[in-house]
């Protein structure tokens, strides 16, 4: 066994290994990965199982070592596994297997929300969201990334994908450079998103006038609502939403939005205090001066602010939001991105900016 993690951390990670072992039982791990390629004949040390529940277990490492990979393995199997050995295992195939597995688990998670008497009323939900790998700095003109102090340039993809939760399919997949925002990719969803879907979005998206499109299309929405944008009542009255939360705590009303006067129902409940002190914290310690936030900001920060069209429990759907969050997180950290980048790139053809849609 490595000594790598103490035996308090040792034991932490066996009760987490034990968790993701539970769900990975219920994949077929062996025709994963014979079918990426990954598996060519039956593992003779290491069994199959254990070696994906190592990786699993640490995809939520950014940064990471073939020691520090060689020893959560030999905590799995409570064999030792050398660092040579698992260098002969680490190529290409690798990765297609890891996104094969990363979507037999994202149909579990739809297996699930299938069960959820909330998204019964709906025919798809749609998450949108993005992701970014940074990429070798020849190819920054293709795909510029954010600039630094140097000038220096840099090359970042961004992968927007909108993903359809309740039947575990991949609906929509764009590539960019870093440079383009999430908001210029906000109207993707109007050529795709039908009636009767639901979309969910993070505040990177929020767009009014693609709102209002999604509103008129009968489709329903779910976002996060952002500080500065006017909210009036029906009558077309200003409302002071930090007086409206002040007075009564919380807020559940229909609203007018901006000069457009897009209409929406704005849910404003009160959030743990120590996710409000740590957006407080993150906010002040921004080094953009433009986003620097005053009193009233401060405040709302306070709450969790959406905008729906819908008439469900707000609070619960977001939930599911950020589970997915997390899932993205995990699916960055393990790579998968860099395996969406390489099937993108080996089309004929590719130009700097495509989009495959299912």
């Amino acid at each position: 066994m490595s000594t790598l993690y103490s035996p308090a951390l040792a034991q932490t990670l066996a009760a987490n290994l034990q968790q993701i072992r539970t769900q990975l039982a219920q994949l077929d791990a062996q025709a994963l990965a014979r079918q990426s390629g990954f598996l060519k004949r039956q593992p003779r040390k290491i069994p199959l199982s254990d070696f994906l529940l190592a990786l699993v277990a640490l995809a939520a490492e950014a940064t990471l070592s073939l020691e520090r990979i060689t020893a959560v393995v030999s905590l799995v199997t409570h064999r030792t596994y050398t660092k040579q050995a698992l260098h002969k295992r680490l190529d290409a195939t690798v990765e297609n297997f890891l996104a094969q597995v990363a979507t037999a688990l994202f149909g579990q998670l739809s297996n699930g929300l299938r069960t959820q008497g909330l998204f019964r009323p709906f025919r798809r939900v749609l998450l949108h969201d993005s992701t970014v790998q940074a990429l070798p700095d020849h190819l920054a003109d293709l795909f510029p990334g954010s600039g630094n102090q140097r000038h220096k340039k840099r090359a970042t993809l961004k992968i927007q994908f909108i993903a359809d939760l309740l039947n575990a399919t991949l609906v929509h997949c764009s590539l960019s450079g870093f440079t383009r925002n999430d908001q210029a990719a906000a109207p993707e969803v109007l050529a795709l998103a039908r009636r009767g879907d639901l979309l969910i979005r993070d505040l990177g998206y929020f767009v009014l006038p693609v709102l209002a499109a999604l509103e008129s299309k009968g489709i329903a929405f779910l976002s996060r609502f952002k500080h500065g944008v006017g909210v009036h009542d029906l009558n077309g009255q200003r409302l002071n939403l930090v007086w409206e939360l002040k007075t009564h705590g919380r807020f559940d009303r229909e609203v007018l939005l901006g000069d457009q006067r897009v209409r929406a129902r704005l849910v404003a409940l009160p959030a743990p205090e120590a996710v409000a002190n740590e957006r407080r914290r993150r906010a002040r310690a921004n080094r953009d001066q433009r986003l620097n936030p005053g009193r009233e900001h401060l405040f709302l920060m306070g709450w969790s602010i959406f905008l729906t069209n819908v008439s469900r429990e707000v609070g619960r759907l977001n939930r599911w939001r950020w589970c997915i969050g997390c899932a993205g997180a995990l699916k960055s950290s393990s790579r998968l991105g860099r395996a969406i980048w390489a099937c993108a790139s080996s089309m004929p053809g590719a130009p700097p900016y495509c989009a495959c849609r299912s």
